[in-house]
């Protein structure tokens, strides 16, 4: 089984291209704009909540001047998290069930990348500074409940 995969392209003049794939192979694409708020953060929070028991949790990507809502929702099984995708006031679109260990260990990768990507020495690329310590929060975490 192929799984989900997500990436970014490097941040420039406050906006991001983030990408999301499923496990099928079709992607959603997201360009996403560092204002109102600091995605990358609450997408961190989101995975550290979700490796921690959390049933549910969400985060948004500003698209200026609408938003993109992520939802993560722990299945019955417990072990697969429903992803969902959309833009409100539409109805959020199933996007993929993966297991949640699959999809937290994804997303800190594709962070991992990211965070390592010279564009983050650029005072214009976003405006938020890259959340490295809750990203070291979240590895510990990883490390902490691995199987």
């Amino acid at each position: 089984m192929k799984a989900l995969t997500l990436a970014f392209a490097p941040p420039e003049h406050g906006w991001m291209v983030v990408t999301l794939g499923r496990p099928e192979g079709d992607a959603r694409q997201v360009d996403a704009s560092d204002v109102p708020c600091d995605s990358l953060t609450l997408l961190v929070s989101a995975m550290h909540a979700l490796l921690t028991g959390a049933a549910a949790c969400e985060m948004e990507w500003s698209l200026e001047p609408s938003y993109e809502v992520w939802r993560f929702v722990a299945e019955a099984s417990d072990d697969l998290v429903r992803v969902e995708v959309g833009i409100p006031p539409a109805k959020l679109e199933t996007f993929a069930r993966v297991p949640r260990r699959e999809l937290v260990t994804t997303v800190w990768r594709a962070l991992r990348r990211l965070e390592s990507d010279p564009a983050w020495s650029s005072s214009d690329a976003w405006s938020w500074p890259f959340p490295s310590a809750d990203l070291r929060a979240l590895r510990d975490e990883l490390d902490r409940s691995r199987p």
